[in-house]
């Protein structure tokens, strides 16, 4: 398994009216993570629910969001977690593309739909999410003198069940934990700057708009020897 998945629009697995186009960069059992680009003034595909949880986070630009029978505009360096049974629809109504990355956690089956069109208008009472709500947030990076710097956007405590996502900092010259294992699915997306990773006896090392994949069990350890800072999002699947 090559760890490495740059985001290369070439590879898009769908696209729609307008240049709007998605990768899929891993499916598997604990999640899907797809990269999505939205051109100006283009809509995404029609209101849908999902029967897992959906985590967005915007790379750059912003995305007008249809949650429910609210909307929302969400900005680069956000998170929003929709619910599994959310009716929800995006579109951008910038004047620049935006890019984001969407988790779907769990993974769907195989042989199952990604996602259910919503036949008819979205009315309160006419969905189930368990009573749950989306949760929209930005990162908050005000750590002072530390090397490595890290915020949550989503996580468990604020009901994200199956996966979390938080923004990373390194400076230079810093390093992560020497090598090691989890007993969960771990990604790394990177942002800016440059970061090296090891996964096993391979090393790598990554730029921006890349994702990292590092299976359960996999032996693995990060660190930025460049000297500008580096800045990744992380997504645990599930969060430990």
């Amino acid at each position: 398994m090559n760890p490495i998945r740059p985001i290369d629009w070439d590879q898009a697995f769908s696209t729609r009216e307008g240049g709007y186009k998605g990768q899929m960069l891993y499916s598997g059992e604990s999640c899907h993570i797809i990269a999505t680009l939205v051109p100006p003034g283009v809509e995404g595909p029609p209101t849908h629910v999902h029967t897992s949880d959906q985590l967005y986070f915007i790379v750059e630009g912003e995305l007008e969001v249809e949650l429910g029978t609210e909307v929302r505009r969400i900005t680069a360096g956000e998170g929003l977690l929709i619910p599994a049974g959310l009716p929800h629809h995006n579109r951008n109504v910038g004047d620049r593309p935006e890019t984001h990355l969407e988790v779907i956690a769990p993974g769907i089956r195989a042989g199952s739909p990604l996602a259910t069109f919503v036949d008819g208008p979205v009315t309160e009472g006419s969905y189930d999410t368990g009573g749950r709500s989306y949760v929209l947030q930005g990162p908050d990076l005000d750590q002072r003198d530390r090397a490595f710097k890290m915020s949550w956007l989503i996580n468990r405590a604020c009901g994200s069940a199956h996966a979390g996502i938080y923004v990373a900092d390194m400076a230079p010259g810093a390093r992560g934990p020497a090598s090691h294992v989890h007993d969960f699915d771990q990604f790394y997306f990177v942002l800016s700057g440059s970061l090296e990773v090891d996964v096993a006896l391979q090393h790598h090392t990554v730029g921006p708009n890349t994702l990292v994949v590092l299976p359960s069990g996999v032996p693995h350890s990060q660190g930025n020897p460049s000297e500008v800072p580096e800045r990744h999002l992380a997504v645990l699947v599930p969060e430990p």
